[in-house]
């Protein structure tokens, strides 16, 4: 049987750093979508007008062109599979991995906070009454507080750049992927109650509304998707692309199923990532789809494109009074692709540089406190 995986684990991994911009696209036309009243004021499937376009948009297909906040499950799902691997792969020494992981986050993190709040001395965010209520919460004044807040990740509640509450549970699953791994490590036989307890911690979130249990356990399936990835692998090979097509529309649904009328929409949309991170690398089709030059070009800037983007939708919203999604997708997503293409060269793939950097002399220093370090004798004395 022919087999359905790419060459090998860097086309895999080529293929995720695609979907991961694919991903970013689909947020950056979210919050593009976030123009229209008619859309933000839903409150049920049959809250929109039909046949209108915001019908067509929210509850068919179509919806997956914009579906930001199943977007960024599949970012949690991604963190968590990319941070584990190279626990995986070799040696890892701790407090490399927190200085290099912290480096990342935080400088661009704060780039963009500069961006924002220059963007919002110039063009001070003033919403007409007949705009949506998301722009109108965005319509909010800079003060130190707000930045500071913004600045420390340490809250999921954010003022000036909307985007940064997700990076505040990338800041905690970074900070607790010791505890990830312990979880996903033990008891390696049983990988599959491990899964059936991360999407019933979902459920469990789901029902209680407490948003730190709803989007924490997203992490732990990509940690655990890396640790038995050679075992998803060989399942993967098996799978014909037939069934692969049937697997990638069942996620489809699954991303989308609040706005197709079904309840339990966050689970949902957990277990459609889940198919998405697997399927993606491992269907040869979709796998070449993820590694076209545009999608990998989007992927290596996704995190800036991530970061940038809001406050130049929400700009060009509030300057030209726009009340529907055309205007800012002309306006502000070429202006938020090559501002994230600046934001990469000059911000970011210096701070992965500098991250490296920090990381490469933390190790070097361990290493050499350990070659330095006496080791007992048989008798357990110092020698």
């Amino acid at each position: 049987m022919a087999s359905n995986d790419p060459a090998g684990a860097d086309d895999r991994i080529a293929a995720l750093d695609g979907l991961r911009g694919i991903a970013a696209l689909v947020v950056v036309l979210f919050h593009c979508m976030l123009a229209s009243p008619t859309i933000m004021g839903r409150s049920s499937p049959d809250g929109l007008p039909s046949p209108g376009w915001e019908w067509w948009a929210a509850h068919t297909p179509l919806h997956l062109l914009w579906a930001g906040p199943e977007a960024v499950v599949v970012f949690f799902a991604l963190s968590g599979l990319v941070l584990t691997l190279p626990f995986l792969n070799g040696e890892q020494v701790w407090r490399a991995y927190y200085a290099r992981r912290l480096v990342r986050l935080y400088l661009p993190v704060w780039a963009s906070i500069a961006f924002t709040a220059a963007l919002m001395v110039v063009l001070p965010r003033v919403a007409s009454a007949a705009q949506s209520n998301w722009v109108h919460d965005r319509a909010t004044s800079l003060s130190t507080g707000a930045v500071a807040n913004d600045a420390s990740l340490w809250s999921a509640t954010v003022t000036l750049n909307a985007p940064l509450w997700s990076l505040h549970y990338e800041l905690l699953f970074s900070l607790l992927l010791p505890l990830y791994l312990w979880f996903a490590l033990t008891l390696r036989r049983w990988w599959a109650a491990k899964f059936l307890t991360v999407f019933a911690v979902v459920g469990i979130g789901v029902l209680t509304h407490l948003d730190a249990v709803l989007y924490m356990p997203v992490f732990a399936i990509g940690v655990l998707l890396a640790v038995e990835r050679e075992r998803i692998a060989r399942r993967a090979r098996t799978v014909l692309p037939w069934q692969w097509a049937i697997l990638f529309a069942a996620a489809g649904v699954l991303l989308i199923v609040h706005w197709l009328g079904i309840p339990g929409e966050f689970l949902a949309a957990a277990v459609g990532a889940a198919i998405l991170v697997v399927g993606v690398p491992h269907c040869r089709a979709a796998a070449r789809v993820a590694c076209l030059p545009p999608a990998q070009w989007l992927g290596k800037r996704s995190f800036s494109l991530y970061l940038v983007h809001e406050p130049i939708v929400v700009t060009a919203i509030l300057v030209t009074g726009a009340t529907a999604p055309l205007v800012p997708v002309l306006i502000a997503l070429p202006c938020s692709l090559a501002l994230a293409a600046l934001m990469y060269a000059v911000v970011e793939r210096p701070a992965h540089r500098l991250a490296r950097r920090v990381g490469r002399g933390i190790e070097q220093r361990v290493r050499q406190r350990a070659q330095q370090t006496p080791l007992p004798n048989s008798e357990g004395l110092v020698a």
